[in-house]
């Protein structure tokens, strides 16, 4: 993957399946959408560049942050 500041083009989709398919047809870049699994060892093998969505808590769906034991928890 590009390291020599030069603009990265990302071709790519959301999620991990058939990534095969995506190499072939010159894609690099995936987007995942929480919990990895064997997602980053299958990019890795097709050199694929992988952006890892993080769970955290929304406010849309009643995560509160100002609650402190709620945010630390998330935080761990």
């Amino acid at each position: 993957l590009p390291a020599d500041d030069q603009p990265y083009f990302i071709n790519g989709v959301c999620g991990s399946g058939r990534l095969d398919e995506l190499a072939g047809a010159g894609g690099n870049s995936i987007r995942t959408y929480g919990g990895a699994g064997g997602a980053l060892d299958a990019a890795q093998k097709r050199n694929l560049s992988v952006l890892l969505g993080l769970g955290i808590g929304k406010p849309r769906q009643g995560f509160d942050y100002s609650n402190a034991e709620r945010v630390a928890q998330q935080l761990e």
